[in-house]
């Protein structure tokens, strides 16, 4: 019986050996921690790892002295040429995943000249009825005939 399970157990961490991430931290080492602030405009926030707590968890010493802990899920490995181009700051949102940004796009204002060639002035039609909006409460749902049921056929509602 001891047997089975360990060869199991076996084949289960050979598995998750083959499909796991490796991922190591060292103290001392530039990092972004996740911030669970609410209504915090940041979501990751910079610090310095200062020691491992556990297997899978850091304690992490803040920009403003602060010390947290996190657990690696919750932590991204920052280079130190983190700078903002505009103020020369570390950014405190960027992340080494950057999968989940958007693109920032930026439209230039246009002039009177150039709206009016893309958007010219529309006629206005005056129609003598009104224009009829559709109830959402009624038009939402389909309505259907509903049939009594056979074994309620003699019974009368007053």
């Amino acid at each position: 019986m001891r047997k089975k399970w360990l060869k199991k157990q076996f084949k289960q961490k050979k598995y998750h050996d083959e499909t796991a991430k490796h991922r190591t931290i060292k103290v001392g080492e530039l990092v972004f921690a996740r911030n669970f602030v609410v209504n915090s405009k940041l979501k990751w926030i910079k610090g310095v790892v200062v020691n491992q707590t556990g297997p899978l968890s850091f304690k992490i010493e803040l920009s403003d002295g602060r010390i947290i802990r996190r657990h690696i899920d919750h932590i991204r490995i920052r280079s130190s040429d983190c700078r903002d181009t505009e103020t020369g700051d570390n950014i405190e949102t960027s992340v080494t995943d950057k999968s989940n940004l958007e693109p920032e796009i930026t439209i230039p204002p246009l002039s009177t000249e150039q709206l009016d060639q893309v958007m010219p002035n529309p006629t206005i039609i005056e129609d003598s009825d009104p224009i009829k909006t559709a109830d959402p409460i009624t038009d939402r749902y389909p309505t259907r005939a509903r049939k009594q049921p056979a074994y309620l056929k003699d019974y009368v509602h007053r």
